[in-house]
């Protein structure tokens, strides 16, 4: 897998907007296929079979996910997490694996929302790309990426 910033990362994710949650009868005879999950009070939905695909992840196992269910809210909760990482975490999982750290957010902080949402990467990653911690396309020259590059350093 590869570790890559991204800067619109909301394009990709499917985010329930409160227009969206009223109640439709077309919609109702398929809503046990798809997941609510809230996180830090923002209401994501996916698909169970998205979920599925990585069954070692807190999301992907039953029996871990279970542990945060809501019955009063119809959803999994989690409320002391990162919700620009989860935006990215869902993402990992809609794209069978692409994991996207947010610009906005630290390589630490976003390593342990990805270690607490246990998704399944490998010790061998890239160090290089980790480092940089966004697309290796990107202009390597530019502005934002010199402002990362001072924000992520231990020096400053």
């Amino acid at each position: 897998f590869t570790l890559k910033r991204d800067e619109d990362i909301r394009s990709r994710v499917s985010v329930v907007r409160p227009s969206q949650t009223e109640p439709n009868p077309a919609r109702a005879r398929v809503s046990h296929n798809y997941v609510h999950i809230i996180v830090s009070g923002q209401k994501f939905t996916t698909l169970r079979d998205t979920l599925s695909r990585f069954p070692e992840s807190r999301l992907g196992d039953e029996e871990l996910r279970k542990k945060h269910w809501d019955e009063k809210r119809g959803a999994y909760v989690f409320i002391n997490r990162c919700r620009q990482s989860f935006e990215s975490i869902l993402y990992f999982y809609q794209s069978n694996g692409h994991l996207v750290q947010p610009i906005n957010v630290g390589q630490e902080r976003f390593m342990k929302e990805v270690m607490f949402f246990k998704l399944p990467i490998h010790d061998d990653l890239d160090n290089a790309a980790i480092d940089l911690g966004y697309d290796m396309v990107q202009d390597l020259n530019s502005v934002p990426r010199k402002l990362q590059k001072l924000m992520d350093s231990e020096r400053s």
